[in-house]
């Protein structure tokens, strides 16, 4: 979980989720050879897609599901 205060928009939240993605995806190169991790991240943003805490985990949760469904490495902003 990452809270983010004091972002101008939606679009200013997705592009900081993109960046994660992108560096969390990276290859590692240790001795025994690369690894890659995968990533998939959830977003909502107040007060668009709720009020209160709750709201608006779950509707990060929902959004999370769903990059996940679709294969991960990617965020998606809640509906």
């Amino acid at each position: 979980v990452l809270w983010l205060a004091r972002l101008d928009d939606a679009a200013c939240a997705e592009r900081v989720a993109g960046a994660l993605v992108h560096d969390l995806t990276r290859p590692v190169r240790l001795d025994a050879g690369d690894i890659t991790a995968h990533a998939a991240i959830g977003i909502a943003v107040a007060p668009f897609h709720g009020r209160d805490a709750l709201s608006l985990w779950t509707r990060a949760d929902a959004a999370l599901g769903e990059a996940r469904r679709l294969g991960g490495d990617t965020y998606l902003l809640a509906r």
